[in-house]
């Protein structure tokens, strides 16, 4: 019953039910298990850890009860503990790629870039053909300054899924930020796919204007201002290319480039 409750986004009734559950049976560890999930998605992240470590407490065998504590963790941004969940949950089921995977996420919230792609590695030794895995380990490899390395698997991810828009604009971004042209069958192929999808398209006009600007030409960023209104850039990181500025001289240019990303910042 406290499935189906969720299933509807009932959350609270599903609450309920699986309270209901540990009543009548205490040592019912999936129960408590998904009750941590309906608490999630309340966003009462204190509770939904309370609910999975009594699942834990009750079965230590419990992998997805670990693997889904480790996730609120994340959340709450508390990543020693997030990683000593994921931990816990491959020591218990070596095979639960999710957790590598996640692992890697969080290793990259710390910025220990090393540690965040020996996870990912892991990840895709056990789940091959999993574009995200390829593409979180080129964004951590890219963050290292392994510009090969993140090319290779940013251009994994995109043989196994061609549809990976983000691995088509961080390519791009590498291109731009080691002052190279975008490459032409990528950027064709890109704009084939997505040139009718806003919520894409954004991050590659706006790195066109940084691309235009740099090489002295006119760019309009109040055009692309007025064109995306109420289209967000979501969590678009600008570290490497507030570092790229940065490495310009002194002049109009940066100036522009400057203006440009002070726009684009604020239009998160």
């Amino acid at each position: 019953m406290g499935i189906a409750y969720g299933n509807k986004k009932e959350y609270d009734k599903a609450i309920v039910a699986y309270q209901k559950a540990v009543e009548i049976n205490s040592k019912y560890d999936m129960a408590y298990n998904n009750m941590g999930v309906a608490y999630v998605d309340k966003k009462e992240y204190d509770k939904a850890i309370e609910a999975y470590q009594k699942a834990v407490e009750i079965n230590p065998k419990d992998d997805d009860a670990y693997y889904n504590m480790g996730n609120v963790y994340g959340n709450k941004k508390e990543y020693d503990k997030a990683i000593e969940a994921y931990q816990k949950a491959v020591e218990i089921n070596p095979k639960k790629y999710k957790a590598y995977s996640n692992m890697g996420i969080v290793y990259g919230n710390k910025k220990e870039y090393d540690k965040a792609i020996v996870a990912y590695q892991k990840a895709v030794e056990i789940k091959p053909k999993d574009d995200r895995i390829y593409y979180n380990m080129g964004s951590a490899y890219y963050s290292l300054g392994e510009f090969d390395n993140c090319i290779k698997s940013l251009s994994l991810a995109l043989k196994i899924n061609p549809n990976n828009s983000s691995a088509y604009t961080n390519l791009f971004e590498l291109q731009l930020t080691q002052n190279q042209p975008f490459d032409q069958e990528l950027e064709a192929k890109y704009i084939e796919l997505f040139q009718n999808q806003k919520e894409s398209f954004i991050h590659y006009e706006m790195l066109k204007i940084f691309q235009a600007i740099a090489s002295g030409k006119d760019a309009n960023v109040e055009s692309w201002k007025q064109k995306y209104e109420g289209v967000g850039l979501g969590g678009w990181s600008f570290d490497e290319l507030l570092e790229w500025i940065d490495g310009f001289d002194e002049g109009e240019v940066k100036v522009e480039l400057q203006k440009a990303l002070g726009v684009f910042e604020e239009h998160r």
